[in-house]
């Protein structure tokens, strides 16, 4: 049996929550805006009342009013 760990960057938003897995870093946090840095480049959230409502090593979950969400890929 082969255990598989999925490594790729990945979210999911719906009803104004953002999942993601697999992040590197959260380089900013504030209640209008959270960057979030991955493997090829960093994600940008903006918002109102902003909160992290789950932190795990490679898991979290954002919460509140989401306005806009930006990627910005890294150029190699």
């Amino acid at each position: 049996m082969h255990l598989i760990f999925e490594k790729n960057f990945r979210f999911c938003y719906q009803n104004n929550n953002l999942e993601i897995t697999n992040y590197e870093s959260i380089p900013l946090f504030n209640f209008e805006e959270i960057d979030i840095k991955y493997n090829n480049g960093m994600m940008i959230i903006y918002g109102e009342n902003l909160v992290i409502s789950k932190l795990e090593k490679d898991e979290l979950l954002i919460t509140g009013n989401i306005n806009n969400i930006a990627d910005m890929p890294c150029n190699p």
